[in-house]
């Protein structure tokens, strides 16, 4: 039997919504890159054994209804498993993966390309029809979030960028997360949906040609 979809998209609450909440104990905390560099490198027989069933589910959760064909970045893509279990189930899309560490490469399939960008500094190449973002943008402050990052993501996306993080205190202890997010703040305030993924995680789906509407 395959996945079952368990959890509905709803629509983002009304306003007014509440400003992004910084983590400000932690804002200036040391910057976790080599951690992932050596958490990339390993095989995928090495990952934590929930790795399998969580990626089945926000390959199936959020991602699911993207048509047939479309071209998909994945923005901080991290460890090649995922972006290799998204060709495989839907091989008619056009992956790419793009990291700030070269180690995010390792191990990706041939049908999977991979961007190497600081996107601080940086501009993304190419169009997307999405752009799918997991478990990244806690990492970044508001100014960097808002004057920084969703400025590129808008420009280079076509359709919608969809965005999964943690949701309010989840992961509170993680000393390398800069903001938290919530069903009405500003963040959600730019999506036209959302998604509970059970109790610590939150998807929003940001579509580009009402972005900056609501």
């Amino acid at each position: 039997m395959g996945y079952k979809i368990k959890y509905s998209w709803l629509p983002v609450p009304e306003g007014p919504y509440s400003p992004l909440y910084e983590v400000v104990e932690f804002k200036h905390s040391i910057e976790p890159f080599e951690v992932y560099r050596g958490r990339y490198v390993r095989p995928e027989d090495e990952l934590p054994p929930t790795t399998p069933a969580t990626t089945e589910r926000n390959i199936n959760e959020i991602l699911s209804g993207l048509e047939k064909g479309s071209t998909v970045l994945s923005l901080g893509a991290g460890h090649s498993y995922f972006c290799n279990c998204l060709v495989k189930k839907y091989p008619s899309m056009k992956v790419t993966s793009l990291d700030i560490v070269e180690e995010a490469s390792i191990g990706l399939v041939k049908e999977v390309d991979f961007l190497k960008v600081d996107i601080l500094k940086e501009d993304i190449p190419g169009k997307y029809d999405y752009v799918f973002c997991s478990h990244t943008m806690e990492h970044f402050t508001r100014d960097e979030i808002f004057n920084e990052i969703l400025p590129k993501v808008v420009d280079i996306t076509m359709k919608a960028f969809i965005v999964l993080v943690p949701y309010a205190d989840s992961w509170a202890g993680e000393p390398n997360h800069k903001s938290r997010f919530y069903e009405n703040d500003e963040f959600a305030a730019l999506s036209s949906r959302y998604k509970m993924l059970g109790e610590h995680e939150i998807a929003y789906w940001i579509e580009v040609n009402n972005y900056g509407n609501r």
